[in-house]
């Protein structure tokens, strides 16, 4: 059987500028990913912030991450979420149970 789901994702509009922003506020990419690793502990989120999240998003090799982590980045960055990301939804597809041998 085939379940199809609703995904809730942001999409970064600018890995350039979330690159600036970093610059602009003195972050590194550790710094930030821990930064934001706070900001998501202070606001009892179960979801973690890791560094290489942070790395792809500002090298352009990845444009998508969790609502909540966008919250916390750009907390720590002081812009507003929506200055840098915008939202996505996507359906999933993904196969439950088990197939029978034809």
């Amino acid at each position: 059987m085939v379940v199809i789901e609703g995904r809730f994702d942001v999409k970064i509009h600018s890995s350039a500028l979330f690159a600036q922003l970093m610059e602009h506020n003195g972050f590194t990419v550790r710094s930030l990913a821990d930064a934001a690793a706070i900001e998501l502990r202070k606001s009892r989120s179960r979801v973690v912030c890791k560094r290489g999240t942070v790395g792809n998003l500002r090298s352009g090799y990845r444009d998508t991450c969790r609502p909540e982590v966008a919250r916390a980045l750009a907390k720590c960055l002081n812009v507003p979420v929506e200055a840098l990301f915008s939202s996505k939804v996507s359906n999933v597809q993904r196969e439950v149970g088990h197939r029978s041998a034809a």
